[in-house]
């Protein structure tokens, strides 16, 4: 529990354990329950640590930190200092490493000059700070309890205690005030929220166990990371490999202009952070009207030589924890700081770059990772479409879900050019692509800490702009192994569906094993591996069915639940397990909600930015979810406002929302399915041609019975209540002037006002349910 691991697990007292040793983030090396100590019923419980005292590799915590304070900076003054700065050399210069030099000298002396590096120290501690006068008070009262054993004195110190508390909790007040009275308070509250999570900065550093002694050491650290992380590639070989050209066009370059540089720099989050070459988005954002021109200046002179510059090659790494053991440096993944500028200049190119790919069909259906109108959502919708469909025709599903082994990191980035060039990428932006990815290094940074740089063999850069995109590219035509099953990718996630009659088992089963062998024949040409033990397969229809699968000599694993891109099922399309996880993860969210945020204006505004966004992952195929699991999402939002309008528990949940002014979350699932509908719809999410269907226009002129949508119809109660079905029905329901909207945002608004009149509502057909269940979920099962 909050990271806490307790190792004892033999009783230390008759049959019950009741000593006990915590852990965090650190490892016994031995815990053994001995014999019972002398004059007590207890047992001695020894436990090793693996830490050397004799040669003490602990190290003390930094005290100190570089920054730029960016608080109180004069913006008007940087403009002025930017306009008068003697550009002339810089847009005369044919140079790029010329322009660079230049371009660094003067925004780094405008930086000095508005925001000087300054040093803060580190707060160790979100612990009860206690004030010198108080502290005083303290020592004074303890050395007259210690005297007399007095105990008033005693009662005096509580009395002390409590009202340290209470400063504590009216600075916490005026935390929160000041940032929902910020024009930016969702981040700046969710700055605070974490912030009072994490008890301090140095939180953030792991305990690394190495040769059985735990390091603490930040350098010894970031340099196990450094050499880690750099040996998880691999080197680039000279081996030819045939491509084949797939496109009849081609695309030579990128446009920049003075607009797409602006909408670039919109896109970025204010933020004071900042790579290698120290400028932060802040500075970007707020910088004026003349950092565009400059900006198009050297992105025009960088591609046309085709040259990225060697500035921003080198990147800091940050190692974000994945699961697992948190001692052990395979738990992580790098997630690299690239410069800010460097993202402008990706932003653009990739937007160019997935436009053209996809408006030559270059990039395959079944990828819906990092393009635009597909996502997660996309991609469940279409895969469970399929197999709720094939299931109400009476097929068996079997779906295959293949793992590449550190797909993003493994990436031969001389095939990845090689691939880039057949999809009719020429120079000069295929030499400024190649230049992008060679003589690349990162840095490993934990706090203020760095390591060495280490070179980049292979692999796309995991946290830029442009790496997701390149990997798409590179990984696209692993769907061309796959005739007979039809594979659904987001970015390296891949599962393959196959659907059939029973009796026709045996034709498919070889198919399938023809497909995966294909696949490791792809992954071999193309310098990947498949990870056997994460992959797995699941059958809807006959958990009898049992036969072995296997690639490259490894068995694949029977699953009888998944866990697909955030969604868990089981083989039986059960989403039970899902809707455990969101309900005790939002409740552990709550709790933590209310424990440090005392204005219910802040709580209100964290529930709807950290929780509820958790409740409505996937809303669409809640639609499958039995009433009881409703129920419990429900729950989650109805102890909400029971906790925070405790004077008036009389209320029932319906009231508590209207006044919090929350809807109720059924409603919210109401309202984002429906907009969801009315994207599909309307080829503003991507799905498969004839996914949802209009009717025929009528011969008579009937009203409201345009824009209708036409109703499958099965004797499977399962596909019935599936999403496209379901609010099929709700559409159709809908005033003819909301189903005819033009725009999204105006059927955003119509709906919304639809949904919230309870008049409107009873034009539903309602489910069979019971009174107080409709109080809290409606009638329309949801």
């Amino acid at each position: 529990m909050h990271c806490w691991t307790q190792c004892v697990h033999t009783p230390t007292r008759h049959h019950n354990i009741l000593d006990l040793v915590f852990c965090h983030d650190v490892t016994p090396l031995s815990l053994q329950v001995s014999k019972e100590l002398e004059s007590s019923d207890h047992k001695m419980v020894l436990c090793a640590l693996p830490f050397d005292f004799r040669h003490s590799s602990i190290h003390k915590l930094q005290k100190t930190r570089q920054y730029r304070n960016y608080k109180n900076v004069d913006w008007n003054l940087l403009h002025t200092l930017l306009s008068c700065s003697d550009w002339e050399n810089f847009f005369l210069s044919s140079s790029l490493t010329d322009a660079l030099d230049i371009f660094y000298q003067i925004n780094n002396s405008c930086l000095d000059t508005i925001a000087p590096i300054k040093l803060s120290n580190i707060i160790k501690s979100n612990d009860l700070y206690i004030p010198l006068h108080y502290r005083k008070k303290l020592r004074r009262l303890q050395k007259s309890y210690h005297k007399s054993n007095d105990f008033s004195a005693l009662m005096e110190i509580t009395m002390t205690f409590n009202q340290v508390k209470e400063v504590h909790r009216l600075k916490a007040i005026n935390e929160e005030l000041s940032a929902m009275h910020s024009s930016s308070k969702v981040q700046n509250l969710v700055r605070l929220f974490n912030k009072r999570l994490k008890p301090s900065r140095n939180s953030d550093t792991p305990c690394i166990l190495r040769n059985g002694l735990m390091i603490t050491n930040h350098n010894i650290i970031t340099n196990l990371f450094s050499d880690f992380f750099a040996n998880r590639g691999i080197p680039q070989d000279d081996n030819e490999v045939d491509i084949t050209n797939s496109a009849t066009n081609h695309m030579e370059s990128v446009t920049f202009t003075y607009d797409n540089i602006c909408k670039s720099i919109n896109s970025l989050r204010t933020s004071s952070s900042y790579g290698v070459d120290g400028i932060a988005s802040i500075y970007f954002k707020l910088g004026g009207p003349n950092l565009p021109l400059i900006l198009l200046k050297l992105f025009d002179l960088s591609l046309t030589t085709g040259s990225y510059p060697n500035r921003w090659k080198t990147s800091y790494i940050c190692p974000r924890y994945k699961s697992g053991d948190r001692t052990n440096l395979h738990n992580y993944r790098p997630i690299n700081i690239t410069p800010v500028i460097s993202r402008i200049m990706e932003k653009i190119v990739c937007d160019q770059m997935s436009d053209y790919l996809l408006s030559e069909k270059l990039i395959f259906n079944s990828q819906h990772g990092f393009l635009k109108t597909r996502s997660c959502m996309t991609c469940h919708f279409e895969f469970f479409n399929l197999v709720f469909t094939k299931r109400s025709l009476g097929h068996l599903v079997l779906v295959l879900y293949l793992d590449i082994s550190k797909a993003f990191d493994m990436l031969n980035h001389k095939l990845l050019v090689g691939k880039l060039s057949s999809y009719g990428i020429r120079n000069p932006l295929l030499a400024w692509l190649n230049s992008f990815l060679s003589n690349r290094h990162q840095i490993v940074k934990i706090n203020s800490t760095l390591s060495k740089a280490e070179p980049v063999t292979s692999g796309v850069i995991q946290g830029s702009v442009l790496g997701p995109l390149l990997f798409i590219a590179y990984i696209n035509d692993i769907c061309k192994c796959f005739s007979m099953g039809r594979p659904f990718l987001y970015a390296d996630d891949l599962k393959i569906v196959y659907s059939f009659p029973p009796q026709e088992f045996a034709h498919t089963f070889s198919g399938v094993t023809t497909e995966l062998n294909k696949v490791a024949v792809w992954c071999s040409k193309w310098k990947l591996d498949l990870n056997a033990s994460k992959c797995g397969w699941i059958c809807f229809g006959d958990k009898r069915l049992n036969f072995d699968l296997s690639t490259n000599g490894s068995k694949l694993s029977r699953l009888q639940s998944v866990v697909d891109l955030g969604l868990r099922y089981s083989y039986n399309l059960s989403f039970t397990e899902q809707v455990n996880m969101q309900t005790s993860k939002s409740h552990r969210l709550l709790g933590c909600i209310l424990r440090n945020f005392y204005s219910n204006d802040s709580r209100i505004l964290l529930y709807k930015v950290c929780v509820r966004p958790l409740l409505e992952y996937c809303t669409f195929i809640l639609s499958n979810v039995s009433i009881r699991d409703k129920l419990r999402l429900e729950s989650v939002q109805r102890r909400f406002t029971l906790r925070i309008l405790e004077a008036d528990r009389t209320l029932d949940y319906k009231t508590r929302c209207t006044k919090l002014g929350l809807d109720t979350l059924w409603r919210r699932r109401l309202k984002l399915n429906l907009i969801f509908f009315y994207k599909i719809l309307n080829k503003l999410a991507f799905s498969s041609p004839n996914t949802i269907q209009l009717e025929e226009p009528s011969c008579y002129n009937l009203r409201n019975s345009a824009s209708k949508i036409k109703i499958s119809q099965s004797k499977s109660a399962l596909y019935m209540n599936y999403f496209t079905n379901k609010f099929s029905r709700i559409w159709n329901h809908l005033p003819q002037a909301i189903r005819e909207t033009d725009s999204l945002p105006l059927f955003v608004r119509h709906v919304s006002n639809f949904i919230s009149s309870e008049i409107s509502l009873k034009m539903f057909t309602p489910t069979i349910v019971s009174y107080s269940t409709s109080e809290i979920i409606g009638t329309l099962n949801v």
